[in-house]
């Protein structure tokens, strides 16, 4: 515990020359500064107070804000546009029958041999972290769709064990394809000119939530410390709307 430091012993005494304390205000600025240092070093080693009686405060999964699309100073909240494909299973997923739900989206193609595999590993990962929950879905949009028929992504779904009710390998025209995962999510994907890879792509993650918006980050999906707080968020996510 900190005392009090009696700082009447210090006053000048009347006719006393300033030279003879000079030494026990040396002395008492020197107490000071060690209790100044002291109190910072405890209080970053235990942190600040937290709010509501001691309970921790999480931090929130704000909205992912992008540059004013018609052209303002401003930034605004990123929300998916429209769009409508096929799933390996014939069903039709567009962004309306997404709206309600905590989604995850990615890129891919199933002959994929570089990081498409690390990142269908990775949302396999999610899956598992909530099998059967009908709040939380995964969709994979194919940048090959002419090779990326519905059998042929059905086989990939398989592979990784997907449930085709929460995980969707989305397939359609390709000019349209590439327009959604240009404009609508910031996805690089394009055909590989030399073609010695077929086709280039990024590795990122996109967590949407309910009202279709963007949250969190852009995860890398082969790095297992993303992934994890990507389980971690899609779980805040639901502590926040209650589900």
């Amino acid at each position: 515990m900190l005392r009090a430091v009696d700082c009447s012993r210090f006053a000048l005494k009347k006719g006393s020359n300033l030279k003879d304390y000079r030494r026990p205000l040396t002395i008492f600025a020197t107490l000071l500064a060690g209790v100044a240092i002291s109190y910072t070093v405890l209080c970053l080693g235990c942190g600040a107070p937290a709010a509501n009686g001691g309970e921790e405060t999480k931090v929130k999964i704000i909205p992912i804000k992008v540059p004013n699309p018609n052209g303002g100073q401003d930034s605004v909240i990123r929300t998916v546009g429209a769009f409508s494909f096929v799933a390996q299973d014939g069903r039709v997923v567009t962004n309306q029958s997404l709206l309600g739900k905590i989604w995850v989206a990615d890129v891919f193609f199933t002959t994929c041999q570089s990081i498409c595999p690390k990142l269908s590993s990775s949302l396999e990962k999610v899956q598992d972290a909530f099998k059967g929950d009908e709040m939380v879905k995964l969709v994979s949009f194919s940048v090959d769709p002419e090779y990326d028929t519905l059998p042929v992504l059905m086989e990939y779904a398989n592979r990784y064990h997907a449930d085709a009710k929460q995980w969707h390998f989305l397939t359609g025209p390709k000019e349209e394809l590439y327009r959604v995962e240009h404009s609508e999510f910031f996805f690089s994907a394009t055909e590989d000119e030399d073609k010695t890879i077929k086709f280039v792509h990024d590795n990122t993650l996109r967590l949407v939530d309910p009202q279709g918006r963007f949250r969190g980050r852009f995860y890398d999906g082969t790095n297992d410390g993303d992934v994890e707080a990507l389980i971690a968020d899609i779980q805040q996510l639901k502590d926040e709307i209650g589900k």
